[in-house]
C-alpha cells in the first residue's frame, strides 16, 4: 500500500478565490451592461400597424413618432417625403415598415443609437461596362481569375487569354480580383472602361497574420523566431493525431514517434534541443490560449499553428516557455457566414514496418547449443531435438489449435510438443483504420458558431491493440454595438479508449505456444483467455471570454478556462495452467486484476489590456499588460486483487481478499503571473518589441517563489530603405536580433518540502512481521529556485521574385541553475536526495528554411520547401568537481561536463580476437578470459589493465542535423504532395539480450543477422562467437549504431471535382485522395525503427515501431 502525505497549498486556493471573485464581478457588470443595451434597442422589435391612403411619407413619419420611441432626422429639402403613397401593413417591425415606405423612392436610411432614423438621398449615377486583361508579373495571361464587384455577387471569370468583361456596374464600384496562389487585389473603377491587372504570387505569405503570445501580428513585422505550420497540407492527408502530423513541417523542431501502438503513438517534441536535466523537457502547448495535450485536438479543427522558438517570442509566457511554445488556433465561424457543412473521411490499412527477420525455432536452439559448447557446458538440446525442431509444427495464429483441420489436429495431438512458433507473425497483423469528421458552421451579423465532431477507429498492428477516439469542439460568439462588446465560448471534449494488447513478438519459436495437454507455454500471449490492458482517457475543456472595445484604441479581454481530466486503467491477467516441455514441468499462473482511476482539474484565469495608437504619421505603438492565475489539482486511487473466481468476470469483488491491495495519491500547485509587452513600428522599417513576465510558483519556498523573465527583440526591414528602391526583385529583406530569459519550474510539486511516504521501502520488522511506517521519501531543499534559460538569436529573412523565401537563424541557448537530484548515501535512510540548482546546459544551433512556389501560364503550380536545423548540446557545468553522473539505473548513460546530455559511456573494442593475436601478445591484458572469436577491449588508460578507467564517451544520441523536404504539384484539379523527413548523425545503442551474441536471456529470440558469427570455419564473421553467459559482454562502442535515416513520411495524390459538376448536384467542394504514410525508410540501422528508441529499453523487445499506412479519403463541403 502506498500513501502520500501532502501539505495543501492553501495560499494558492486563497488567490484562486480572489481571482474568481474578480471574474464573477466582471461577468456581472458585463451582463448588466447587456441588459441596459437591450432596453435601449427594445423598441426596434416593437410591432406597428399603418394605413396610408392618399397621404405622404411625411405623414407616416408623424404617425411612427407619435406611436413609438423612434425619431426621424433628415434634410427638409427632401422632395420624396411629400410624395403621396398608398401603404398598408399590420404588426410590422420598424425595418419592414421602412423598406416598404421607401421601396419606390430614392431614400435610404440608417438607425443610429437604437431609435434615431437618419435619412439620406441616394445619388443618381450611370452604370458602365468594364473590360480588361489579367496577367502575372511576367506578362503571362492568367485564365480562371475571379472578378467580382465588391459587396455584390455580380462577377465573371477570365477566359483562356486572361480577358474579362463585366457590364452594368456603378462608375464608383470596386472590383475584386482573386486567384489561387495569388494576392487578392481591389481596384476602383473610377469611370474607367478598361482595367488591366497584374497579379502577384502570395506563396510567401509575408502579409499573413501569425499568432503570438496573447495576440497576433503580421508575419512581415515579426522580430522573434516564429515558425508557421501549413495546416492545409496537415489536413489534406490521413493523420491520427496532431503531434505526428507536425513532423517535418518546420525547422528547429525535433519530433519522434515513440510507438506504433494505436491510441498511444504520441510523439515527443523538442524545440531547439534539450536544455534541462529533469523531466520538464516538453514545449508548452496552448490551444486557443488554454494549456492542453496537443493530441487532444483533432487536426481537422486546427486553423493555424505557430511555434515560438526563441526567448523573445516566448518570454511573454515566462516560466512555462523554457522549452518553446506551440500556439494552436482552432477554427471558428465568421460574421455573416452562410451555413457550411464539411465532411471528411478516410479508410486505410496499416502494416508493420521495421522489425528484423528473427531466427526460427531450429536456428535459435542450434545457436544456443553452440554457445553452451563454447563455454564448456552440457548441451540443452539433443541431436534428436534439433532434428524434430527442423520439422516441427509451424504455428503463426493466436487461435491455434482451433484453426487446424481435423487431419492437422490429429497430427498436433501426436507430435505437437515440438513447435516452430512464429511469434513475430502471430503478434502483428494488417489492421484497418478509419476516421470520420463532420463540421457545421455559420452565423449572422451579431452571432455565429461552429461545431466539429471527429471519430477515429484504429485497430493496431499489434494483435489485441485497438483504439477509439472521439473529438467534439464547439464555439459560439456573440457581439453588440458593432463588435465593441464580444462574448465567446469554446468547449472541447476528447475521449481516447485503447487496449495495449500483448507484445510477445520476441519469444523464441521452440518455446511452443499451446500443447496437446491443453496447457500454454508460460511466455505465450494470454489474449485468447481474455487478457486486457485498457485505458480510458476523458478530457473536458471549457473557455469563457469577453472582449471589450468601448474606448478608442483600447481592447480589454478577460478569459476563464477549466480543464478536467478523468482517466481509468483496467489491467487483467487471466489464470492458466502452463507447461514447460523442455523441463517437463507444469505450473499455474494465478489471475490478477488491477484498476486505477485518476482525475485532475486545472483552472486558468487571464485578463489583458491592449492599447495601440499612432503618435506620429509613421510611428505605431502597442502596449499590452495582463495578469493570469493557474491552479492544478490531481487525485488518483487504485486497487488490485488476485485469484479471481474465473477468467470471464474480471471484477474486484470476485478476487481473494487475502491478496487485496490499494494505493492513492494527490498533488497540486499554483502559478500567479503578471506580464507586459511593448511593440513599436516605425514606417514598417524599424521594429522593436520588449516583453517581461513576473511568475510566482507554489513549487518553491517563500523568498524564492518569484522570478522575472525579460526579453527584447529588434527588426530592421532593409528592403524598405531608400537605397533598396532599385532592388525591385527583393520583396522583403529583414534582419532580426533578439535576447531574453525564460524560466523553468517543471520539477516535483513538493521538491521544496520533505515528502513523507508509507510503502514497502519504509517497512520494519516488529515481532517477526513487517510493519509499514512513515518515512521520508525525498529530502527537501528550501533554497531551490527557478532554472533560467538565456537565449540570443540572430536571424535574416529574404523574399525574392515573389516565389522564393529564405530564412536563417543562429542561436545560443544557455540554461543555468539547472535542477537535478543529487545522490546521497543509502545509510541516510532516504529514498531520494534533494534537488539543487547547480548545473548548466548549453545548446548552440541554427535553423534554415528555403521555399519556392511558382505558377505557370498553363495552370501548373510547383512548390518546394526545405527545412534543415542542427544543434550542439553540451553540459557545461555540474559543479561536482568533474565527476560524472549516471542518470537512472544504467551506467552506460552519463552526464559529464563537456559532453551532451545522456551520452553513451563504455569501452572501446579493438575487434574480434584471433588466435595469432593472442599467441603473439598483440592484445592488451584483458580482465576477461578472451579466446579466439571474442571481442577484446582497448586499454585506453595505458596502465596495462582493463578497468573502469578505460571507459569513455562512445556515442551521442543527439543528431548532427535534421531535415525535411516538402514537394507539391497542382495542375488543374489534380494535386500531389511528398514529404521526405530525415535525421543525420544520430546514434543509438543495441545492447539488450536480443542484439548480443550472448544468451543473457534464453526467453528472447535473436535476429538472423547474428547467424553471421565467428566459428572456426567462419573466422571473418561480422559478429563474435556466441556465449551462453553474459560475462564476456560489456557496454562498448561495438553496440553503438548509426541511426541516421531518410523516410518517405507522406505521399498524397488528390483530385478535386470541377465546380461545373458540383453546382449541378448542390455541392461546393469534393476532393478524393490516396495517402501513404511511412512509405519507406533508408537506413543502415539494424534494430527496429530508429525513431522509436527508448533509453530505458535498450533491448527494444517491448517496442512497436510506427506503422505503414495506405488510406483513401473523401472531403466534401456543402
Amino acid at each position: 500500500m502506498k500513501k502520500k502525505l501532502i501539505n495543501r497549498a492553501l495560499p494558492a486556493q486563497v488567490r484562486l478565490k480572489k481571482f474568481l471573485l474578480i471574474m464573477r464581478l466582471t461577468i456581472l457588470l458585463c451582463f448588466t451592461l447587456i441588459s441596459s443595451l437591450n432596453a435601449s434597442v427594445y423598441s426596434q422589435d416593437a410591432k406597428l400597424g399603418l394605413e396610408l391612403k392618399g397621404k405622404t411619407i411625411s405623414d407616416a413619419f408623424e404617425f411612427i413618432e407619435s406611436n413609438s420611441n423612434f425619431r426621424f432626422f433628415y434634410n427638409a429639402d427632401f422632395k420624396d417625403i411629400n410624395k403621396k403613397i398608398e401603404f398598408s401593413t399590420k404588426d410590422a417591425d420598424i425595418e419592414s415598415m421602412l423598406k416598404g415606405l421607401f421601396a419606390d423612392s430614392n431614400i435610404s436610411y440608417e438607425i443610429v443609437g437604437g431609435n434615431l432614423i437618419v435619412l439620406k438621398v441616394n445619388s443618381q449615377q450611370e452604370n458602365l461596362s468594364v473590360k480588361g486583361k489579367v496577367s502575372d508579373r511576367d506578362g503571362i495571361a492568367l485564365p480562371g481569375v475571379t472578378v467580382v464587384v465588391k459587396g455584390t455577387i455580380q462577377g465573371t471569370v477570365t477566359n483562356a487569354d486572361g480577358e474579362y468583361s463585366i457590364s452594368n456596374i456603378p462608375k464608383d464600384a470596386t472590383l475584386l480580383f482573386s486567384f489561387v496562389g495569388m494576392k487578392t487585389q481591389e481596384v476602383k473603377v473610377d469611370n474607367q472602361p478598361q482595367i488591366d491587372v497584374v497579379m502577384h504570387i502570395d506563396a510567401i505569405g509575408i502579409e499573413e497574420v501569425v499568432a503570438v503570445g496573447y495576440g497576433s501580428q503580421k508575419k512581415i513585422n515579426l522580430t522573434g523566431s516564429i515558425s508557421q505550420v501549413d495546416t492545409e497540407t496537415l489536413q489534406s492527408s490521413a493523420v491520427t493525431n496532431t503531434s505526428s502530423a507536425l513532423q517535418g513541417k518546420t525547422s528547429g523542431v525535433t519530433i519522434r514517434q515513440n510507438s506504433g501502438l494505436a491510441g498511444e503513438d504520441n510523439s515527443s517534441i523538442k524545440i531547439r534541443g534539450i536544455g534541462t536535466l529533469n523531466a520538464g523537457q516538453n514545449p508548452l502547448v496552448l490551444v486557443d490560449g488554454v494549456e492542453m495535450d496537443i493530441n487532444s485536438v483533432d487536426p481537422m479543427d486546427i486553423e493555424n499553428i505557430s511555434i515560438l522558438k526563441d526567448a523573445a517570442s516566448a518570454a511573454i509566457y515566462g516560466s512555462r516557455a523554457a522549452n518553446g511554445v506551440i500556439l494552436i488556433t482552432t477554427k471558428d465561424s465568421r460574421k455573416n457566414q452562410p451555413t457550411s457543412i464539411n465532411y471528411n473521411s478516410y479508410y486505410g490499412i496499416q502494416q508493420v514496418t521495421n522489425i528484423p527477420d528473427m531466427m526460427n525455432a531450429y536456428e535459435h536452439a542450434m545457436l544456443y547449443n553452440e554457445a553452451l559448447a563454447n563455454d564448456g557446458i552440457s548441451l540443452y538440446f539433443s541431436d534428436d531435438d534439433l532434428t524434430k525442431l527442423q520439422n516441427a509444427i509451424y504455428v503463426d495464429d493466436i487461435n491455434f489449435p482451433n484453426n487446424l483441420s481435423e487431419a492437422e489436429l490429429a497430427d498436433f495431438h501426436a507430435n505437437g510438443y515440438y513447435q516452430n512458433v512464429d511469434y513475430k507473425k502471430m503478434s502483428f497483423r494488417a489492421a484497418p483504420l478509419q476516421k470520420h469528421y463532420l463540421s457545421v458552421e455559420g452565423g449572422g451579423e451579431n452571432s455565429y458558431g461552429r461545431v466539429g465532431i471527429g471519430y477515429t477507429n484504429q485497430e493496431g498492428i499489434l494483435i489485441g491493440n485497438e483504439a477509439e477516439t472521439y473529438n467534439i469542439k464547439m464555439n459560439y460568439d456573440a457581439s453588440l454595438l458593432d463588435d465593441r462588446i464580444r462574448f465567446y465560448s469554446k468547449l472541447f471534449y476528447y475521449r481516447n479508449e485503447y487496449d495495449s494488447g500483448s507484445n510477445r513478438w520476441h519469444v523464441p519459436g521452440w518455446y511452443g505456444y499451446y500443447f496437446p495437454n491443453d496447457m500454454y507455454n508460460s511466455e505465450a500471449p494470454t489474449l485468447a483467455l481474455g487478457a486486457h490492458d485498457k485505458t480510458t482517457q476523458n478530457q473536458v475543456v471549457g473557455l469563457l471570454g469577453t472582449k471589450l472595445s468601448l474606448v478608442k484604441n483600447l481592447d480589454i479581454t478577460v478569459e476563464y478556462s477549466q480543464v478536467r481530466n478523468f482517466d481509468k486503467q483496467d489491467e487483467f491477467t487471466p489464470a492458466r495452467y502452463t507447461y514447460n516441455f523442455w523441463e517437463t514441468t507444469e505450473g499455474y499462473e494465478i489471475s490478477e486484476l488491477s484498476l486505477e482511476s485518476s482525475e485532475s482539474m486545472k483552472q486558468t484565469g487571464t485578463a489583458t489590456a491592449v492599447y495601440s495608437f499612432d503618435f506620429t504619421e509613421n510611428s505605431e505603438l502597442a502596449i499590452l499588460g495582463g495578469t493570469s492565475f493557474e491552479s492544478y489539482i490531481y487525485k488518483m486511487f487504485g486497487a488490485s486483487r488476485q485469484e479471481l473466481l474465473n477468467n470471464f468476470q474480471p471484477e474486484l469483488n470476485l478476487g481473494s481478499s487475502a491478496t487485496m491491495a490499494n494505493w492513492a495519491g494527490a498533488t497540486e500547485y499554483a502559478l500567479s503571473s503578471f506580464f507586459g509587452r511593448v511593440n513599436y513600428n516605425y514606417s514598417d522599417r524599424y521594429l522593436l518589441e520588449m516583453n517581461v513576465r513576473l511568475d510566482g510558483s507554489s513549487r518553491f519556498s517563500s523568498g524564492n517563489q518569484w522570478g522575472v523573465f525579460p526579453s527584447a527583440s529588434f527588426g530592421w526591414r532593409i528592403s524598405e530603405e531608400n537605397f533598396m528602391k532599385d532592388a525591385s526583385n527583393i520583396d522583403n529583406l529583414k534582419l532580426r536580433l533578439s535576447y531574453g530569459q525564460l524560466g523553468n519550474q517543471n520539477i516535483d510539486n513538493y521538491a521544496a518540502r520533505d515528502l513523507l511516504v508509507a510503502d514497502e521501502n519504509t517497512s520494519y520488522p516488529v515481532d517477526d512481521e513487517l510493519e509499514t511506517t512513515i518515512g521520508i521519501g525525498s529530502l527537501a531543499n528550501t533554497d531551490i529556485s527557478w532554472e533560467t534559460t538565456t537565449m540570443g538569436n540572430v536571424g535574416i529573412d529574404l523574399n525574392m521574385y515573389e516565389q522564393f523565401n529564405v530564412s536563417l537563424d543562429l542561436y545560443k541557448k544557455i540554461s543555468s541553475d539547472v535542477l537535478y537530484r543529487i545522490a546521497i548515501p543509502a545509510t541516510v535512510g532516504v529514498q531520494q536526495g534533494p534537488y539543487r540548482n547547480i548545473a548548466e546546459v548549453q545548446n548552440v544551433g541554427w535553423d534554415f528554411t528555403f521555399g519556392w512556389n511558382r505558377r505557370f501560364s498553363n495552370g501548373l503550380q510547383l512548390g518546394a520547401n526545405l527545412n534543415v536545423s542542427g544543434y550542439k548540446n553540451e553540459i557545461t557545468s555540474l559543479n561536482n568537481n568533474g565527476a560524472p553522473v549516471y542518470p537512472g539505473d544504467k551506467d552506460y548513460y552519463i552526464w559529464q561536463e563537456g559532453q551532451p546530455i545522456d551520452a553513451y559511456y563504455g569501452y572501446r573494442i579493438g575487434g574480434i580476437a584471433t588466435q595469432e593475436q593472442i599467441d603473439g601478445g598483440l592484445i592488451p591484458e584483458q580482465d576477461l578470459n578472451i579466446t579466439a572469436g571474442d571481442l577484446w577491449t582497448k586499454d585506453i588508460s595505458g596502465d596495462g589493465e582493463i578497468t573502469d578507467e578505460d571507459r569513455e564517451i562512445i556515442g551521442d544520441p543527439h543528431p548532427d542535423f535534421i531535415y525535411s523536404l516538402n514537394l507539391s504539384v497542382r495542375w488543374k484539379n489534380f494535386d500531389f504532395s511528398l514529404l521526405l523527413e530525415g535525421v543525420q548523425g544520430m546514434e543509438e545503442i543495441l545492447y539488450g539480450s536480443m542484439w548480443q551474441s550472448s544468451f543473457r536471456s534464453l526467453a528472447v529470440n535473436k535476429p538472423t543477422f547474428l547467424l553471421d558469427r565467428w566459428t572456426p570455419e567462419n573466422q571473418t564473421a561480422k559478429y563474435p562467437k556466441v556465449r551462453s553467459l553474459d560475462s564476456q559482454v560489456r557496454m562498448s562502442d561495438f553496440y553503438v549504431e548509426d541511426a541516421s535515416y531518410l523516410r518517405g513520411k507522406d505521399l498524397t495524390f488528390g483530385y478535386t471535382l470541377p465546380k461545373s459538376v458540383l453546382h449541378s448536384i448542390g455541392l461546393k467542394h469534393v476532393r478524393i485522395y490516396a495517402n501513404f504514410r511511412n512509405l519507406f525508410i533508408l537506413t543502415g540501422f539494424k534494430g527496429l525503427d530508429p525513431e522509436t528508441n527508448d533509453f530505458d529499453d535498450t533491448s527494444k523487445q517491448g517496442v512497436v515501431p510506427p506503422s505503414k499506412t495506405y488510406t483513401f479519403g473523401l472531403q466534401v463541403q456543402i
